[in-house]
């Protein structure tokens, strides 16, 4: 007897075939103590309660250690996974079954995926260098980007320049023109920015600020009315006053406190 059969019993007014005559089973915890265990009725419980099917269990181990990045393609019919075992998996995101993915992205561990339109999307590695996929094909990269010297830990596309920006432990901030590569095939790349002790960089949705955290404190730096391309003019660098210190703009050979 599954507990719900027994309560729809009890409503009812059914009697138990254990039950003397004449005596209504309408006391659940008599039924408890005369007809089942309290182990059996808590297993019957969990079964019918608790239990998950594993038809709705979404649960799903890519099978390439962590997820150090995640990421819904801009119409929303994939999710990316950036893996810790240089791995990048793609998944329906109604189903989450694997519908693609790719071993050996990088040399060392993928850390972020950002997408550029639907169908291309970046990543970025603890090797040093940034790549460019197509969904449709994954055989290998559309583009690979050299020029960071440490770990890249996240790449923003710009819309308004149509680039790529990349931030990484070098202190380093990088525009790359993807839309315009050198007769060599290699992307035209520009450091745009030096922050001492960098840990991540962000752009706003509209690409009209740039958000930078660091190592040095829990502050935020932001750049509104960001141009890029003449961020290297309008800020040379970001220089740390000492070891424990403030920030300072370094501009036209003056310094001007981060506030």
């Amino acid at each position: 007897m599954s507990i719900f059969s027994w309560v729809e019993g009890r409503r009812q007014g059914v009697q138990s075939i254990y039950q003397k005559s004449g005596q209504p089973c309408s006391d659940f915890g008599r039924f408890l103590n005369q007809h089942a265990s309290t182990q059996k009725i808590e297993n019957i419980l969990w079964k019918q309660l608790y239990k998950k099917s594993s038809k709705n269990d979404h649960r799903h181990n890519v099978g390439y250690g962590g997820v150090f990045g995640l990421k819904y393609s801009p119409d929303g019919k994939l999710v990316v996974a950036a893996c810790e075992r240089d791995a990048v998996v793609m998944l329906d995101p109604r189903t989450m079954s694997v519908v693609n993915k790719r071993e050996h992205v990088h040399t060392k561990h993928c850390n972020t995926i950002s997408f550029i339109d639907n169908l291309l999307f970046t990543t970025c590695s603890d090797d040093g260098n940034v790549a460019i996929w197509d969904i449709r094909s994954m055989r290998e990269e559309v583009l690979k980007l050299c020029g960071h010297t440490s770990w890249v830990k996240n790449v923003e596309y710009h819309k308004p320049s149509k680039c790529l920006v990349s931030a990484g432990f070098d202190d380093n901030i990088i525009t790359w023109d993807i839309n315009n590569l050198l007769p060599n095939g290699e992307c035209k790349s520009e450091v745009v920015l030096t922050c001492p002790r960098l840990m991540r960089m962000r752009l706003s949705p509209d690409g009209n600020s740039m958000y930078i955290s660091t190592i040095q404190a829990v502050d935020l730096i932001a750049i509104h009315n960001l141009e890029i391309e003449k961020l290297t003019t309008d800020i040379n660098k970001l220089v740390l006053n000492d070891e424990f210190g403030d920030y300072f703009v370094q501009f036209n050979n003056t310094q001007v406190p981060v506030n």
